[in-house]
Order: C-alpha cells, then sequence, then structure tokens
C-alpha cells in the first residue's frame, strides 16, 4: 500500500516511525515541507503522481491528510489532527472539488496540550456520512506526539482496521 507520511508543523518526516510502517508493509513516501498556502496543492499532485493509496497524517500533517482523503477518496490514519482549531469552512482548501474520503482513522492522546482531543471528536462526529467510516480511538497518557510504544499500538490497530475495510 503506497502510503504518504505527512508530519506536523514545524517538524519533518519521523524515520523511526516512518521505518515501523515499513515494517508493517507500508510503501512509504514523505515529504518534507515548510506548510504554506500552497501545501494541499503540492500534496495533491504528489499522491496522484506516485499513486498514493493510503494518508498518514499527524498533527498539521493530519489536517492536510484529512481533506487529501476527502479530495482523493483515500483512506488515512489521523495522529491528533489539527482539524478542529476553527471552523470547517474556514479550514477547508479553496480547491477542493470533493468529499468522499472512503474511511478516517483518528488516534487521539488523550493527554494532547496543543490540540484538545475533545473538540476532535466533536469535530469527526459532526463530520460522518453515509458513504464515510470515521473510526477513534483515545490512548490514555500519551500527549500530542506518542511514545514509539503508543504508535505501533496504533499501526497494529489501523493496520487491523484498513484489512477489513479493503
Amino acid at each position: 500500500m503506497k502510503t504518504l507520511w505527512l508530519h506536523g508543523m514545524g517538524a519533518s518526516p519521523n524515520q523511526e516511525k516512518i521505518k515501523l510502517l515499513e515494517s508493517y508493509g507500508f510503501e512509504m513516501y514523505a515529504l518534507h515541507l515548510k506548510y504554506n498556502q500552497d501545501s494541499f496543492d503540492i500534496l495533491k499532485e504528489y499522491c496522484l503522481k506516485n499513486e498514493i493509496t493510503f494518508l498518514v497524517g499527524s498533527s498539521h500533517g493530519g489536517f492536510l491528510g484529512f481533506w487529501l482523503s476527502e479530495e482523493l477518496a483515500l483512506p488515512c490514519l489521523l495522529l491528533n489532527p489539527a482539524v478542529s482549531l476553527r471552523g470547517k469552512n474556514k479550514t477547508k482548501p479553496k480547491n477542493m472539488s470533493k468529499l468522499e474520503s472512503p474511511l478516517c482513522i483518528v488516534a487521539l492522546g488523550e493527554e494532547d496540550k496543543q490540540i484538545d482531543p475533545k473538540r476532535t471528536l466533536v469535530f469527526m462526529e459532526k463530520d460522518k456520512r453515509e458513504d464515510k467510516e470515521i473510526i477513534t480511538k483515545t490512548w490514555a497518557e500519551e500527549g500530542h506526539g506518542f511514545t514509539m510504544k503508543a504508535f505501533k499500538e496504533i499501526v497494529t490497530w489501523a493496520k487491523d482496521i484498513l484489512t477489513k475495510h479493503t
């Protein structure tokens, strides 16, 4: 499964987590971007060019992964995604043409002090539709950046969900 890793704002692709995803059979791709107003279009073009079939995004990368998932009809795994910081209409990229995400898997750190997991859960609940499955799970004692132990649990959980949905 061709998978694009989307890092958080001010971060870079996490090589340790990328290697773990590879050990689960994901064919990993990653870009190091300084996010700006063109990021969505750059990532969309990259996904199309490289025939990406799955998205994994953390924080701001989770925000972009959420919208790319909709635009490109791809399943996604979002880690503490920054989707609930503003209203949906304010955050939706301007050049989107569709809302076709089939599956959104969301992992939340219960102790996240940067992005309130409760607000993310409310956002995801409002986003459910008949043709889109959203599955969420909260990890106790985890903050904004998941430990490797928790990340391994998340990948195992997400891989199981993906297997059932393909």
